[in-house]
């Protein structure tokens, strides 16, 4: 069990490695959430724990250009950098076809969770609006109210929350994950039957030197669906010459997740050594 464990850390610790290596970009199908919105500017990714096993993900696109204030404090909570936060917090209140909420990092219940500029914020402006399904806005106890709370919608319009809710973010993937959130079973307050808790966030600035446009990455789709089904006719060169890229840019990494193994095995036996 022990070596086991120690496995998946290695694993984990692997994956996070190689990830900060990835220059942060959205992808065709995160970028078709985000048609109409302004520029994105941050990718917070939060790890999902059912029942206190992982169980996936879900991807939001920060506005900080328009909310500067309130995605800033959403990213920093999502990863710790002021050493409390979002990890290990449950999304303690779920309203069908209308949001599910959490954030709560202090009590657990809805009651507290402080920013990283105090126990309060003000409401910075009301300008994104409650428009699509997947918005990510604060919750509040009323007027300049903000703290850590903060929902998801699961509807494609709640206009009535607009100059009441400051909206700072969308759900880019994760869809699946939050529709069964959405249907899942609650009990007093709202409170969902099953466990679901924010185990672990990671926040990255979109790197727009490396952001593709979404009629390029949709054009690379069409290629690479073309070639699993064999239809690669027309785009043969155009096939070989993303292949180069692929190979090119992914030996790097592949080479560095080798060499990280060897290590890790080395340290292992040395460990073994010590104690024999």
């Amino acid at each position: 069990m022990r070596l086991l464990r120690q496995l998946l850390w290695s694993v984990l610790w692997l994956t996070s490695a190689l990830a900060a290596l990835i220059p942060p970009t959205f992808s065709a199908s995160e970028l078709r959430h985000l048609q109409g919105d302004p520029m994105a500017t941050h990718k917070v990714t939060l790890a999902i724990a059912k029942n206190k096993m992982y169980y996936g993900g879900l991807t939001v696109a920060l506005f900080g250009d328009v909310v500067p204030k309130t995605s800033e404090n959403f990213a920093a909570l999502a990863n710790m950098s002021q050493g409390f936060g979002y990890d290990t917090t449950p999304f303690h209140r779920i309203i069908k076809d209308f949001m599910v909420q959490g954030g709560d990092f202090e009590n657990k219940d809805g009651t507290g969770g402080r920013s990283i500029y105090g126990k309060h914020f003000p409401d910075e402006n009301f300008e994104l609006k409650h428009d699509k399904y997947g918005r990510v806005s604060m919750a509040n106890s009323g007027k300049d109210r903000n703290g850590a709370q903060f929902f998801i919608t699961t509807r494609d319009e709640c206009s009535w929350l607009d100059g009441k809710h400051v909206v700072f973010g969308q759900l880019v993937d994760g869809f699946e994950l939050l529709e069964e959130m959405n249907n899942c079973t609650t009990g007093v307050n709202d409170r969902p039957n099953d466990e679901y808790l924010i185990y672990k966030g990671e926040t990255a600035l979109i790197d727009y030197t490396q952001q593709k446009s979404l009629q390029e990455l949709s054009k690379e789709e069409e290629i690479e669906q073309a070639a699993l089904r064999g239809e690669t006719t027309l785009f043969n060169d155009q096939v070989r010459v993303m292949e180069v890229e692929h190979e090119d840019s992914m030996g790097g990494y592949i080479f560095l997740m080798g060499f990280c193994l060897i290590v890790l095995v080395i340290m292992t036996s040395t460990k073994r050594k010590r104690v024999a």
